[in-house]
């Protein structure tokens, strides 16, 4: 999963979001300097990317693209699977997500002393571009996915990605609405393991979306509110 969904994965606990965070900037286990509660974080982030990676619903969405992105199609997934997160989240969180992502920023920078050197060089870009927010947006995705084409060193022509979700988009958001509330309840059994205590931050929006599907509606009439600019395009 990418930044958005493990930020909101994370519950309401400021150390396991800041592990969640860092965690792709650490190698091995070599983080016994970190506070205990950020190493959790480091596990939860582990934890949720082997899930993810081991089910059926993210494997149908990464085979959709394997012929043309080959090993980075699940890369393209995670960050897909964010937009759709970033589009139906008020169906996750009681938060407008514009707070959500301010409040994350204000609690990695308020721990910015514990941040690996490389999170610290790359905060300031996240912030300044917003990177927690730019997915709700086809201009956002084509910007990172165009970014992403030019560090890679065999580029399979990854700035093209959003063509291929405008293509199958229904197909990719079914597949997202399949899997995400299992790992839902994955990362908060996690959690409950990890920490002793189940995040609480999420259960009223997670209680009104499954009253939702269950009573047939369509979640795409349920758009986030955002301050600004709230068309895909």
């Amino acid at each position: 999963m990418n930044l958005l969904a493990h930020a909101y994965l994370s519950g309401d606990n400021e150390h396991l979001l800041v592990g969640n965070f860092i965690a792709d900037h650490l190698k091995g286990n070599n983080f016994g300097y970190l506070p205990e509660g950020v190493v959790r974080g480091i596990q939860l982030h582990r934890l949720i990317d082997h899930y993810t990676d081991q089910h059926p619903m993210f494997n149908r969405s990464c085979n959709r693209l394997y012929h043309r992105y080959h090993k980075y199609s699940g890369v393209v997934v995670d960050i897909l699977y964010d937009h759709f997160l970033a589009r139906r989240w008020a169906n996750y969180h009681h938060l407008p997500l514009q707070e959500f992502t301010e409040q994350c920023y204000s609690t990695l920078l308020k721990h910015y002393n514990i941040l690996p050197s490389r999170t610290r060089n790359l905060l300031p870009h996240i912030m300044m571009e917003n990177w927690l927010l730019a997915y709700y947006r086809f201009d956002g995705l084509e910007k990172s996915f165009k970014g992403m084409s030019r560090r890679v060193k065999y580029n399979p022509g990854l700035e093209y990605a959003v063509e291929d979700l405008r293509l199958n988009y229904d197909a990719f958001e079914t597949d997202f609405r399949d899997f995400f509330p299992e790992l839902i309840s994955y990362a908060d059994h996690q959690i409950l393991i990890l920490t002793g205590k189940a995040p609480a931050a999420r259960k009223s929006a997670i209680r009104r979306n499954r009253f939702l599907r269950f009573a047939g509606f369509r979640k795409r009439r349920h758009r986030p509110s955002l301050p600004s600019t709230p068309e895909m395009y």
